[in-house]
């Protein structure tokens, strides 16, 4: 867990404008979030979002609305986020259930076998590299290549946590796309 002293630290420089700051104190957080999301989903869905989706999708709803934490402490900030968290997991799991029952296309959601051409075809293969960006590429490609994330990160100029957000990030997308292709 995060000092006090470095919280304090943090705070300040977030409320001075320094979004670096708030994304490091996220980053603190992360595994709370991660713990969270699996609380509030329940048992994974194939469609469904993971709980690292949840905690990707409250980074970037405490970054938009980080003006409006109004706490001192880090037991504030943590109710905060947990306060957070919760919204958008309710909201991503309503999302799923109205895609799910309206728009969901048959048979997506039955488990079918994979075509053997889906990676052999350039086009399918180039309709996926536009969910993710070359920064979110590399890390990937270090990643399965199985370098450890100190290397990771300090290849793509980013901390070891900011480069595991990343990639989970980036496969979240690419799987959204590879539905879309399917």
């Amino acid at each position: 867990m995060i000092s006090r002293t470095e919280f304090d630290r943090l705070l300040g420089e977030a409320r001075a404008g320094s979004k670096e700051a708030w994304g490091e104190l996220l980053v603190h957080w992360y595994p709370y979030l991660v713990r969270l999301g699996k609380a509030y989903l329940g048992e994974p869905a194939l469609g469904k979002d993971r709980p690292s989706d949840v905690a990707q999708a409250t980074f970037a709803r405490a970054i938009e609305k980080a003006a409006q934490f109004a706490g001192k402490t880090p037991e504030e900030y943590q109710a905060w986020l947990r306060t957070l968290t919760q919204t958008v997991s309710s909201n991503q799991t309503r999302q799923h259930a109205r895609w799910q029952a309206e728009e969901a296309p048959d048979g997506l959601l039955d488990p079918a076998p994979m075509p053997e051409t889906l990676f052999a075809r350039q086009e399918w293969f180039d309709h996926l590299l536009r969910y993710v960006s070359e920064e979110e590429l590399l890390v990937i490609g270090l990643w399965l290549e199985g370098y450890p994330w100190q290397e990771i990160g300090a290849k793509a100029g980013a901390t070891p946590d900011a480069a595991r957000m990343l990639k989970g990030r980036a496969i979240s997308r690419l799987a959204k796309g590879l539905f879309e292709v399917m």
